[in-house]
This record gives C-alpha cells, structure tokens and sequence, in this order.
C-alpha cells in the first residue's frame, strides 16, 4: 500500500513538474549573478538575448555585465548599496541589472514614464549615490536636478544617436574600458540579500519600493520555468512588458536564466507590429498582463497571428470574458495563468491549462470571509475569523512563514501594514493581499482547488443591499456589442446609502449601441449590479502594466462640469440611459431623479 501511495504521489509530481523542481535554500550562497556565470560557463555559445539590433550568447553577456560591475566597483560601489536604473527595455539596461548583483550591490529598478515628484521621491526611495538613466528619461531627470543635486546621474549610451546631456557623466566609456571576468564578489553572496527593488504601480499615493532577494528571484522563476512552462533550451520568451516591472524580470528574464533558455527583447507592446515581430523573433512563448489580450482579440487579422512558432503564453489578468475566443483564435495551445504579486509569498499557477482559472497555490494559505460593505474581515464572537464556505468569496491571506517569508518594502511602515496578525488563532500572521478570490469548478485536477480572481479590495463596492463586484460586471460589459473595453467602479450619490455602479466604456462607434448595451445589462445584471452611470472615453489612462488608473476616475465620478466626455445616467422608470447634462445633474443632486 505505501508503494502505490508513493508511486500516485511521484505521477502527480510528474505530471505538475514537481519532480524536477529543487527548492532552493535561504541560507546558500547563491546569487543572480552566479547563475548568469553558471550558463556562461556551461553553454557560452548558446543564443540568450535577441533583439531587433543584436543578438548576445550566454557568454557575450556574462561579459558585458561583468563590465557593468567592474566599472561600479571602480566607482565604489560595494555590498548593500544601492544604485537606481531608469531604463526601458534594452540590452544594456539588463546587462546594467546583471551588473548590480554581481557586486552585491541593490538595483533600484524605475518606471521610465515617471514625472516631477513621483520620479525624485523613486530615486530617494533607492537611496545611494548613482542613477543609470538612458536617453528615454534624459527629459524627467533635467527637470529635477535641483532636487537630484547630490546624486551622481551616469548616462548610458543604448544607440549610436544617443548623446549624453551635458549635466550627466558618461558612464558607458567607462564600462567600454572595463574588463569582461568574473567578479570575486559574484562568489561571497548569500541568497538571503537583496537583489533588487522592485516599484508598486503607484495606482493609490505614491510607488512603495518592494525588496526581492536573490532567494525569491530563484524561488519565483525557478517555478515559472520548471513547473509552469516547463522550458526547454530551444524556447524563446517574447518579452514587451518593461523590465522594471516582475513580470518580464520574473518570468522573461528569470524563467529564461532557469531553463538557459533564451529570451526575444521588444521595447514595448505594439498591437499592431505584435505578431509580425513574434514571427521574426522565432518566439515560442509569450509574456502577457492586464490588457494586452484584449488590444489583440481588438486587431485586424494577420497572416502572422497563425503563421508562427506560439504555442503558449504566461502572465495574468485575462478575463474570462474573451479567454476562449483568445486561445481559438492566436491558435494558444497552453494559457499559463498565474497569480502572485511583487512583494507577495505565495503564488498560483495553473498548470493543468484549465479554463478561466488562475490555478492553485504553491504554498499555504487561507480564505477570510470578508465584510464589503464595512471594509473589514468577518469576525466571530471569539475575535476571530472563519474562512469561506465552498461557493462563497473572500480574502486570499497567504500563510507567513520561515519557509514563505514576507520581506515587505523599503518603508516600514507599509510593510507593518501589509501583516495581519492573530487571524484565525493567536500567533499566526498573514500577508494582505487585498485580493478577493473565489474557487472555480474546472473539472478533473487531482484534488488540486482551483481559483479566480474575482476583485481587489476597494473594487468590489455595495449598492440596494448587494456586493457588486466590478470585475464581474466587466466581464458582461466586455461582451456587448460595440464596447472595446470597460472599467467599472462604484461613486458616491446624494441622499443614498452606499454606491453606485459607473462603467467607463471605450466604445467603437460605428458598432455600439446604446440600446443594445441597456438591453444587454437589464436582462444578464441584478438591479444593484446594472452601472447606473456611463462614461464614453476614447482612450483609458493606463499604468505601464496596464491597469485603470481607476482613482481619477472615481475622483471625477460624474462631475459634469469637470469632465467633457459623454456621460449618461440610468432611468430605471423609463429603463433607458439618458445624457447627463447639467439639468439632470442637479435633479440627481436634488434627489428628482431616484435609483
């Protein structure tokens, strides 16, 4: 019996790729930079990083990072300090990443789309002397050199157009003259330290700077390559999400060092050029987040969108909504959707390629019941919380543990806020993710429970008595007729408890019709759950992984007098929208209009 109980549990290892993933240890000495060093050594011809301009072995870019260290070190650079990059996706700005934890040192990695305040405040936030900045932030960075007076701003040179301003140093002649071997440093560096810093969108206040180890980088892409993607030398990841964000440096540049495989560099996301350059790139994988699915599904057809090496794509935040239609028609093969976050201990993955799933946790958690309305977890008489019933949703709270770590962010503050203590029983701690999930029927998995992603705290709003999770009533609202896209959120009302729904639409207007939208919403949404505003945009105001930079808009809810798009207000006598002009706004305002 215990034979065919071992037996059962290695097929199940097998099958979720288990069996060849080696946990790695919190107290070695192991490093990014040592396993860039190990792939050098073991296939140095091997092709590792492609981009329109260049093509670099695994060799040739051990080399160059091992210049980018040099030339730091020179500088006094040394273990624990901190040097900020602002660069978007290039070979330099990797092999300047790479550089960084060669000697130990933190790299402080930045959105290259950040302005005045936020940008001087990400800067401090790394702390040390030294910024790396390419010729994208040259415009950002002269606006705030008073305030960057103390720091040193060393320019690297990414094209052969690019000139280095003349308040900077030029730092890549400086590299150039470096020499290309390893570092003895590269050798001493525990995998508990700091790697890097990674930035939260920003999307509420100002970026929290999140601190990754080497540990949780191994932790987190070895997983990606080994039991989700189960990569082979010969894949190739196309990566046009920017390396400042985990994602492309988790799982595309990550996943891609675990595997040795390789990994197709683009700038950016280009809807239209997508496919033609997926073609060229020979990419058999692709790295998605938040809306990118849906700019594709949106595009015309092109001969390359079949007419390619894609078998498979890895990232999150595609809805459920368009899933199918996505994999039919790109020919997606396997859609590795995973759930996690930079500074979270735990992640989901669905590695069985169920449906509308996000997977099952690589770790231990527990699922709160969760009060909408009040903000706040559901407590029993005894001070504690109870988890959810099987249909129902609720807060995801990862388990922290010696074994699943919350390092938190630079600020301490935030990092204390993040832990929630004596939840279930006294003692035990969990991570707030400010997620609502609930768990999905996907058919056959071994026992393994699998969920979606449902809300974020704060998303979800109550209105007539009811939760409305936005989410949801995105996904209807994604399918009619005409809507290319939708954002959904909930805005405060005079004279009425709670709030209501208001759905921000970017419409095709020679396909949309407002009758069919009102149509569609009365007969699929409860009445609590129907928007009773909308707001027609041409464009959504978007974060650099795409999500809705949803605060403005409900800052601006349906302030006639502030905002110049279109906005209509539901009449649930007449059962039709009607435009809000500045008539109907004060009859909303006098209570003349009911909902």
């Amino acid at each position: 019996m215990l034979k065919a109980i071992t037996t059962a549990s290695d097929t199940i290892k097998g099958l979720i790729g288990l069996s060849k993933f080696r946990r790695p240890q919190q107290d070695q000495l192991s490093s990014i930079g040592l396993f860039i060093e190990n792939n050098a050594a073991a296939f140095p011809e091997r092709v590792m990083l492609c981009t329109k301009n260049e093509e670099l072995s695994w060799g040739a870019f051990n080399k160059r990072a091992n210049q980018y260290a040099h030339a730091l070190k020179a500088d006094g650079v040394v273990l624990g300090e901190s040097v900020a990059v602002l660069m978007e996706n290039e070979t330099e700005m990797l092999a300047a990443f790479v550089g960084i934890c060669k000697l130990g040192a933190v790299a402080g990695l930045i959105n290259t789309s950040l302005q005045k305040d936020q940008l001087v405040h990400c800067i401090n936030t790394v702390g040390g002397t030294k910024t790396l900045f390419g010729s994208v932030s040259e415009g950002a960075l002269s606006d705030v050199l008073v305030e960057l007076e103390s720091r040193d701003l060393g320019f690297i040179k990414c094209a052969e157009t690019d000139l280095c301003p003349e308040w900077a140093l030029s730092f890549t002649g400086s590299i150039n003259a470096q020499p290309t071997e390893n570092l003895p440093e590269t050798i001493k560096i525990p995998s508990s330290a700091p790697a890097y810093y990674i930035f939260t969108s920003g999307t509420t206040g100002l970026p929290k700077a999140a601190i990754v180890t080497h540990w949780h980088w191994q932790l987190a892409s070895s997983s990606f390559a080994t039991i989700l993607l189960r990569l082979k030398a010969k894949d190739r990841i196309y990566v046009c999400l920017p390396l400042f964000h985990t994602a492309a440096i988790l799982i595309g540049f990550g996943a891609t060092v675990f595997a040795g495989s390789s990994l197709y560099l683009a700038q950016k996301f280009s809807a239209s050029n997508f496919w033609a350059d997926v073609k060229l790139s020979k990419s058999t994988v692709f790295l998605y987040i938040g809306e990118l699915c849906r700019y594709l599904l949106n595009s015309p057809v092109t001969e390359e969108e079949k007419n390619n090496l894609l078998s498979m794509c890895v990232g999150n935040g595609l809805r459920p909504e368009i899933w199918d239609a996505f994999k039919e028609r790109f020919g997606i093969n396997k859609v590795a959707e995973y759930y996690g976050s930079t500074e979270g201990n735990l992640a989901f993955m669905n590695i069985f390629n169920r449906n509308n799933t996000f997977g099952f946790a690589l770790g231990k958690y527990r699922v709160a019941k969760y009060d909408v309305e009040n903000g706040e977890l559901v407590r029993t008489k005894t001070g504690f919380c109870t988890e959810v019933e099987e249909n129902e949703s609720g807060l995801l709270l990862p388990i922290i543990s010696q074994k699943s770590p919350f390092k938190g962010y630079t600020d301490k503050s935030s990092t204390s806020e993040k832990i929630l203590r004596n939840i279930f029983e006294d003692g035990d701690q969990f991570f707030n993710t400010g997620d609502i999930i609930k768990r999905v029927d996907v058919g056959p998995a071994l026992g393994f429970k699998h969920f979606q992603f449902i809300d974020r705290i704060g998303d979800t709003f109550r209105w007539k008595g009811e939760n409305v999770a936005t989410g949801e009533v995105m996904e209807l609202l994604n399918t009619i007729h005409g809507v290319e896209s939708s954002c959904v959120y909930g805005v405060k009302v005079p004279h009425a408890d709670g709030k209501a729904g208001m759905a921000a639409l970017v419409i095709n207007k020679d396909h949309f019709s407002l009758e069919t939208f009102t149509e569609t919403i009365v007969k699929n949404l409860t009445p609590p759950a129907r928007p009773v505003f909308i707001r027609l945009l041409t464009a959504f105001d978007m974060t650099d992984t795409h999500k809705f930079k949803k605060n403005e808009l409900q800052k601006e809810a349906f302030e006639v007098g502030l905002i110049a798009d279109p906005i209509f207000v539901f009449d649930s006598i007449e059962c039709c929208f009607l435009p809000l002009d500045f008539e109907a706004y004060r009859n909303v305002q006098s209570k003349k209009i009911r909902f």
